[in-house]
């Protein structure tokens, strides 16, 4: 150090990693790219966004049971009549004789 310099403050924790630990984290993240520290970092703020989403979707839930709560359904009309004679066409005509594929298999 030279003369009216301050000397770095030194951690008096213990780490919570190895050497080899390390090196292998700085070593991952010169030859590959991929960085632990920021992945363990978006695991945490992963867990945070299922949480949220989970409370998310209870609280829409809820919100659904209370506006279907009140719902009131129209009441049933007349019935529905079907007239069997009103189709001209028999069904066998209406298909096709010849089919347009043909597989090779």
């Amino acid at each position: 150090l030279k003369k009216g310099e301050e000397a770095p403050e030194v951690s008096q924790e213990k780490s919570k990693l190895g050497l080899g630990e390390l090196y292998e984290r700085e070593y991952l993240k010169k030859a590959t790219g991929y960085d632990a520290d920021a992945a363990e970092k978006k695991s945490e703020e992963d867990k945070v966004k299922d949480e949220l989403k989970a409370l998310f979707a209870g609280l829409c839930s809820k919100l659904d049971a209370l506006s279907n709560y009140h719902f009131a359904p129209r009441p049933v009309s007349g019935d529905a009549e079907v007239n069997a004679n009103a189709t001209a066409a028999p069904a066998i005509a209406a298909e096709e004789g010849l089919p347009l594929h043909v597989s090779d298999a």
